[in-house]
């Protein structure tokens, strides 16, 4: 485990197992949209690509972003993520409303869907410098979607609970040559609305 300064307690065991079974259930790309979004919580990318996604939780609990009593912010994660599900299970005191916020996983499909223009509508919708659209670029110099949702993942965390689905959209409406994509955009939303209680 991480190591934990001497004057914090041990976590209970009930609160380790739950952490590792919430471990066992972040496979794949859920694992690449968990460790892509603690990078917006300050954490530095080699250390996401170095640990373990059970790594990363005990150092989120060693950090006291989360803890036994508080796990509001694993929650916040989670949720960005798609995996509700995952909330449900293991904090089923939460309610899980509609998030105001644009989630992750609505973040990474806009990500497949916006180049070759995604810096130029970075610059002139989103107001992302030009400093931080080099950095999301040399941090992925070989994965073109990841460079755009990093980006995107910025403008959500400057914009912080400012960055929801009315704002985007409306960002995207106003670059000329996204019609089309925000056609498809809206489609994606209310398909899944048709299918899901709620937009996660």
């Amino acid at each position: 485990m991480a190591a934990r300064p001497s004057y914090l307690k041990q976590p209970p065991p009930e609160y380790m197992n739950k952490l590792i079974r919430i471990s066992v259930a972040l496979r794949g790309t859920d694992a690449e949209r968990f460790k892509c979004r603690l990078i917006s919580e300050g954490f530095g990318r080699g250390e996401v690509e170095k640990k373990t996604v059970l790594k990363l939780l005990e150092s989120l609990d060693v950090r006291r972003k989360i803890t036994p009593d508080k796990p509001d912010k694993l929650v916040a994660i989670l949720r960005d993520i798609g995996r509700a599900d995952l909330i449900q299970q293991e904090f089923p005191e939460f309610h899980v409303p509609e998030p105001l916020t644009v989630s992750d996983s609505d973040l990474d499909w806009l990500a497949s869907q916006i180049f070759p223009e995604w810096e130029s509508f970075a610059r002139q919708q989103l107001d992302i410098s030009e400093n931080t659209i080099v950095r999301c670029k040399d941090v992925n110099p070989f994965n073109l979607q990841q460079q755009v949702f990093q980006t995107l993942a910025e403008w959500k965390r400057q914009q912080g609970q400012g960055a929801t689905y009315e704002v985007l959209e409306s960002k995207l409406k106003g670059y000329k040559d996204f019609q089309e994509l925000v056609h498809k955009w809206n489609e994606r939303l209310q398909g899944r609305k048709k299918q899901e209680p709620r937009v996660l």
